[in-house]
């Protein structure tokens, strides 16, 4: 009988280290679509932060009589 466990662990490693290996060659091709839309979403939810940031400051700023 063979050790299948060990087989499995070995394909679960490849497929990690591939899949790793795929997201690390869109992130630093530099025209890439997926590094586009990466930042795309980091910009947007920077900016939404943002906003919530200042509606809370606004919100929680001490009256003024």
């Amino acid at each position: 009988m063979r050790n299948k466990k060990g087989q499995s662990t070995i394909e679960y490693v490849l497929l990690v280290t591939a899949i790793i290996g795929v997201i690390i060659f869109f992130l630093v091709n530099q025209s890439s679509p997926f590094k586009s839309t990466l930042n795309s979403v980091y910009n947007s939810a920077s900016q939404d932060m943002n906003s919530l940031s200042s509606a809370l400051t606004v919100s929680h700023a001490p009256a003024t009589h």
